[in-house]
């Protein structure tokens, strides 16, 4: 399995392991300035590519008005959706034996964020869910059909370093039948829940590549996540594993100042950082950085557990204290976006791997 290191101990040792290539590669401040292909497929992939069903044109159909991604003149970062339905996993997490019934508010909150893009001109990658594609089927179709780019977030939102290669594997595999049901199209890019790629468990990225996963979205360098894989690397960055295939990492955002790491990527810090803080932060985070949010954080009402008549008083606390914590960051996660957007050039995950992977490019 992949033994991902230090950029400099893998070049002193000459060993094999994951390595991130250095020289004979445009830096991505070179490939900020270069148009982006907004086709939505990447090279070499299957015969079903993303964006596309089979038979049809590069066209999904309507994009957003606008089209193709804000551009607010500054430097350009990556927009995606960690699509759940918050009611589910917080039913599970207190035990519920009915979690796995559809949430009550998910397609409210679906309405509410395809309006912000909407607004904003924006498309994003909208990294599904399988548990909450099949509780919400006709959401997920009516996302690919609006042009937004689709990738995978597994399908039972278990922590990667909690399950063996094999059920990881098994997980991928139920999480892209879904979509590929639901969407007709064959996801490309994955993204961990709770960013759970570890040190102990990064043999994920070698399973990604085996199953035809072309870029991994769960790197973030924050003090939060024990036991990351990486010394910090806040720029997009092609691992290549020992088998020979390229896995391409793409980070969230992550302002590397004076003290140390400010997370800065997602909407729960949004909700504690000021909007001056965060911006001027994400201009400081590396070419490419990305952002997430989650449909609860757009959600026009209030959040309510709604866990049913015969939960236990001690999960009806819990789940309460669940929403307390979310509640904060939908208040001001879309004007955030808002602000984001005016300053900065906002795109979807594809769109920048196509292009890195077809130049070959790398962090300077």
């Amino acid at each position: 399995m992949a033994q991902v290191r230090r950029r400099d101990e893998a070049r002193e040792s000459g060993e094999g392991g994951i390595r991130t290539p250095e020289r004979g590669q445009p830096p991505l401040r070179d490939f900020q300035s270069r148009p982006f292909n907004h086709s939505g497929t990447s090279p070499g992939r299957p015969s079903v590519a993303v964006g596309k069903r089979p038979g049809q044109s590069e066209s999904t159909g309507p994009a957003p008005k606008g089209g193709k991604g804000s551009d607010g003149g500054g430097p350009t970062l990556l927009l995606s959706i960690d699509f759940e339905d918050w009611h589910q996993l917080v039913r599970r997490r207190v035990g519920c034996s009915d979690w796995e019934r559809p949430g009550p508010a998910l397609s409210r909150q679906t309405d509410a964020l395809l309006a912000l893009l909407d607004e904003l001109k924006l498309r994003a990658t909208f990294f599904i869910l399988g548990m909450a594609a099949r509780a919400h089927p006709g959401l997920i179709e009516g996302l690919a059909a609006r042009g937004h780019e689709i990738g995978c977030h597994g399908d039972r939102h278990l922590p990667v370093h909690s399950q063996s290669p094999g059920e990881f594997a098994s997980d991928l595999r139920a999480a892209r039948a879904t979509i590929e049901q639901l969407t007709g199209r064959v996801p490309i890019g994955y993204r961990a829940p709770a960013f759970s790629i570890t040190g102990t468990s990064d043999w994920a990225y070698d399973v990604l590549a085996a199953e035809g996963f072309a870029y991994d979205a769960s790197a973030h360098d924050t003090p939060s996540l024990r036991d990351r894989p990486q010394a910090a690397k806040g720029a997009p960055h092609p691992l290549e594993l020992p088998t020979g295939q390229t896995l391409w990492e793409f980070p969230v955002a992550v302002w590397h100042a004076r003290l140390g790491g400010v997370p800065i990527g997602g909407a729960s810090y949004w909700a504690v950082l000021p909007s001056t803080l965060v911006l001027r932060g994400l201009e400081r985070a590396g070419p490419l950085a990305g952002l997430y949010v989650h449909p609860h954080e757009l959600d026009p009402q209030p959040l309510r557990p709604q866990l049913g008549g015969g939960a236990q008083l001690k999960a009806r606390l819990h789940a309460s204290a669940r929403a307390v914590q979310r509640n904060s960051a939908r208040r001001r996660a879309p004007a955030m976006l808002r602000a984001i957007a005016r300053r900065f050039r906002l795109i979807p995950y594809g769109d920048a791997h196509a292009q890195l992977s077809g130049a070959g490019g790398t962090a300077a």
